[in-house]
């Protein structure tokens, strides 16, 4: 029973275009979000004990926070309540606040881990099929972010199987997923790649022996992603690629001289440093939508700070920083590798892009601090 609630969250991710095909997609996400609630309550009734305080004193916040923002700023409501990413999306039985409860109802990261192990082939065939037949939910356009990160979380996962098992299928589903993640994402997906590599390599394994080992192996994964993204080498790739028909995010807007910072980011930005000035208790929850022309400002930091203020703002951003360092220098190895994935899925994608709201991986990193959190706390109690 343990494992299943987290099954079953992916799952919905094959089972939703499946339905959708027999009924409407209103009654397919219905049908999935019961299931979820199902195991979600089912969890909490079988493993009482494993109940946490903090995450479900996140969640009432997270609605508090919602709600006080709308009374406070009444033309917010549009993007607040209403339309894609609204307040329906972030607290949805599918959105990443209940993918966080139900991570934190699971004591053991071992355990965890194997949920996202079982998870990974679910998700990998769900992103394949809708991606060769390009059915979507809504309709996709010709690429889909949301499509590569899946395809990395994946990759990621099947790569520690290849490191803690060594067999050669698990490499290879790990690197034709790397290769979707080129077709489908943008650059900085690849770079989470590149950073989950170099935190596997520094953080992971403490055997000092290593060192040495560690640093070449993460001084690699930095040439090669220079390689890789260098507009020489993804000239010839491109036409190489089009010639065969196929075409990718990462090199048609690398070699068209396009970088992540376009489509209005530099505004946001500017944007975002002009009201840290003049409003430095915040605009409130969704401010980044009213205001900012590219719907996100798409900087994580922008966002918390604007969101919340400078002083409440800032206490979050030190907790996490001081969370993330605490536990990457922990000798809790399952628990490390669990942040490491989830902060490699998450972060660097949130510091160029998206929503911290919106990404289940945000949640699932919280759930993993808080969860290692009460883990240290019981084992000193003991």
């Amino acid at each position: 029973m343990t494992r299943l609630p987290i099954i079953a969250f992916f799952s919905c991710e094959f089972i939703l275009p499946i339905l959708s095909f027999i009924t409407t997609v209103e009654i397919a996400s219905a049908i999935c979000n019961i299931i979820v609630i199902f195991f979600l309550i089912g969890s909490l009734v079988v493993n009482k004990k494993s109940a946490k305080t903090m995450p479900w004193m996140i969640a009432v916040f997270s609605v508090a926070a919602f709600i006080i923002t709308g009374i406070i700023y009444p033309e917010y409501q549009e993007v607040l309540y209403t339309g894609s990413g609204s307040w329906e999306t972030v607290f949805a039985p599918r959105g990443g606040i209940v993918f966080m409860l139900l991570l934190t109802l699971i004591n053991d990261p071992d355990e965890i881990f194997d949920s996202l192990k079982i998870s990974a082939p679910i998700v990998w065939a769900a992103y394949t099929i809708r991606s060769i037949s390009g059915v979507g939910l809504t309709g996709e356009a010709k690429y889909n972010h949301t499509y590569g990160y899946a395809f990395l979380f994946v990759s990621i996962v099947y790569l520690i199987c290849f490191f803690r098992e060594r067999r050669p299928w698990q490499i290879a589903i790990s690197i034709v997923s790397l290769l979707q993640v080129i077709m489908y994402a943008s650059r900085t997906a690849f770079l989470s790649y590149v950073v989950f590599l170099a935190l596997y390599a520094l953080f992971y394994d403490n055997d000092k022996r290593l060192k040495r080992r560690k640093i070449a192996f993460v001084i690699c994964g930095v040439i090669l992603a220079f390689i890789v993204t260098s507009d020489a080498f993804l000239t010839f790739f491109s036409y190489m690629t089009r010639e065969l028909g196929i075409s990718s995010k990462i090199i048609d807007a690398i070699v068209s001289g396009e970088n992540e910072l376009d489509g209005g980011r530099e505004r946001a930005y500017e944007l975002a440093q002009s009201l840290l000035k003049k409003n430095p208790a915040g605009l409130g929850v969704y401010w980044d939508r009213y205001y900012c022309d590219i719907a996100y400002v798409h900087n994580f930091f922008y966002e918390i700070l604007l969101d919340f203020g400078w002083v409440f703002g800032g206490l979050i951003l030190i907790w996490l920083v001081k969370s993330i360092v605490t536990i990457l220098r922990s000798d809790e190895k399952s628990w490390k590798i669990l942040l490491i994935i989830f902060f490699c899925l998450s972060m660097i994608r949130l510091t160029l892009s998206y929503s911290f709201w919106l990404d289940k991986n945000f949640w699932g990193m919280i759930a993993v601090i808080i969860g290692y959190k009460y883990a240290t706390r019981k084992k000193h109690l003991k």
